[in-house]
């Protein structure tokens, strides 16, 4: 009789485990900026001053903030979508203006690539005063323009509203590096 019990217990967490054990599916789009923008430095070179700017940990933030329903693409997060972003950075001293530009390349869960997306635009800034909340704001920007040519693709907005989306589990972005 014991031995049942113990049998029908482990039984019992073992399901329980298996159900935890599944995926939830809490989030649209998983960022992912290549290490490679955490490696190497930007560099920026204004007229009196030099500038080297690491981009992944300003674009990541700003992903963040701006995309809601939005993860980083680490182990143990789920998405529906994966959006992986490079960015680069152009400072013209001449102009006092820092450009900037993202390509972002969405992949779905096949895996298949659904659609990439340029993004371009610039501020009025000096490179010696604030540095950081420029590009910060810069970023920013792009990422709001991103937003909203995701918004208007209907392929996108079409593969979200599925119901049977199989999710992709973060270790995905590995392969991608």
């Amino acid at each position: 009789m014991t031995r049942i019990l113990y049998q029908l217990l482990f039984t019992l967490l073992g399901l329980l485990a298996s159900i935890s054990a599944q995926p939830q599916t809490n989030h649209d789009y998983l960022i992912y900026v290549s290490k490679t923008f955490d490696n190497h430095s930007t560099h920026l070179n204004g007229f009196y001053s030099q500038y080297w700017v690491k981009q992944a940990p300003f674009l990541r933030e700003s992903a963040l903030k701006q995309l809601k329903s939005s993860s980083l693409c680490e182990k143990n997060n789920y998405g529906s979508l994966v959006l992986n972003i490079e960015p680069h950075l152009f400072y013209n001293p001449l102009l006092g203006t820092l450009y900037g530009s993202i390509k972002t390349t969405i992949y779905s869960s096949e895996p298949k690539v659904i659609k990439s997306f340029l993004s371009e635009d610039e501020i009025k800034s000096r490179l010696d005063v604030l540095p950081e909340k420029n590009i910060g704001l810069l970023f920013d920007k792009l990422i709001l323009k991103l937003q909203d040519q995701i918004k208007n693709e209907v392929m996108i907005n079409q593969y979200l509203k599925q119901k049977n989306i199989k999710p992709i589990e973060g270790t995905f972005c590995l392969v991608l590096d």
